[in-house]
């Protein structure tokens, strides 16, 4: 009985690490909490405050989620697809109303998330991500 518990006890510490590796596998240094520090706005040169508003890009697996700590009741959260230099929103649902995002105004005003959804990745490390738009440079600090 002690070697099946043994065993078991290893497989369970195997499966644990196994799907430790395959989700940073499929979010790599991009995973994690994501805290705004800047926000230029790229045809001004103007730097539009952000730490008063506590904007936050969450990522985990292949789900991203938009949170402004002024309204933490509401949230945005969408699918990713990432490449080297870039990420590509899916679908964006509004929520607690659970409602699909189709006017993107609020979205753009509130977290600079263009019409087309897509973010250039100009700088992306453990504790460092530049996203970049036609309309803005977004810079973050991981938190």
């Amino acid at each position: 009985m002690k070697r099946f518990i043994r065993a078991l006890t290893l497989l369970s510490a195997l499966l644990f690490f196994k799907g430790c590796e395959n989700y940073h596998e499929t979010a790599g240094d991009f995973a994690g909490m994501w805290q705004m520090t800047q926000w230029r706005d790229n045809a001004t040169g103007d730097i539009l405050p952000t730490s008063a508003d506590g904007i936050y890009f969450c990522v985990q697996r292949q789900l991203m989620k938009f949170q402004c700590q002024s309204d933490l009741k509401r949230y945005y959260l969408t699918t990713y697809t990432r490449t080297h230099e870039s990420i590509q929103l899916g679908v964006i649902l509004e929520y607690p109303v659970d409602t699909i995002v189709t006017d993107y105004t609020l979205l753009n005003a509130n977290y600079a998330v263009p019409v087309d959804g897509k973010f250039q990745i100009d700088l992306l490390d453990r504790n460092h991500l530049i996203l970049s738009t036609d309309a803005a440079t977004l810079t973050f600090r991981k938190y």
